[in-house]
């Protein structure tokens, strides 16, 4: 269990350089800082949508809502199931 591997250690470090490289080559295309913030205004309405969702259903809730729903009970997890009713209603609202 104590033991990485050689597997782990390649995709670890594989995953770390292309961070990098795609880092690298993005930040070509950067010359202000409306550029980094707002990205000129040209980034489409889905990925904007598909960014919003990921923040809000982030790792925490697939990890933290099993645990929470084992330990208090099934009915916490209704809490969970109203994501997508709030992810409408929010993105209704805000775009």
């Amino acid at each position: 269990m104590n033991d990485f591997g050689l597997l782990n250690w390649s995709i670890l470090i594989g995953y770390i350089i292309a961070n990098l490289i795609l880092g690298f080559v993005i930040s070509k295309k950067i010359s202000s800082a409306n550029d980094f913030y707002i990205g000129r205004k040209t980034t489409p309405w889905w990925a904007i949508g598909i960014s919003v969702v990921a923040t809000y259903v982030s790792a925490l809730t697939f990890l933290g809502a099993p645990a929470w729903s084992y330990k208090e009970g099934l009915s916490v997890i209704a809490i969970h199931l109203n994501y997508p009713l709030v992810i409408v209603a929010g993105g209704g609202f805000f775009f």
